[in-house]
């Protein structure tokens, strides 16, 4: 399970870096601006699902119930 974890996080990662790269640029007109706007949604689709996966392995193992109860005071 931690490798299908650390790959999720590494999928969210390159669709962060996606969207960081593609938020500084002017969007381009016509046709290539359309594929600008898909590009940006498959990348925010990316960093969603990766997060998602993550968290999701997280609460499956107990792991995050683990963490608090030794982290809470």
């Amino acid at each position: 399970m931690t490798f299908f974890g650390n790959l999720a996080l590494l999928l969210a990662l390159i669709g962060y870096f996606s969207l960081a790269t593609m938020a500084g640029k002017p969007t381009p007109g016509g046709d290539a601006g359309v594929g600008h706007a898909f590009a940006l949604l498959f990348a925010y689709a990316a960093v969603t699902a990766g997060i998602t996966i993550a968290t999701a392995l997280v609460f499956w193992k107990g792991a995050l119930d683990k963490w608090l109860k030794k982290h809470a005071h």
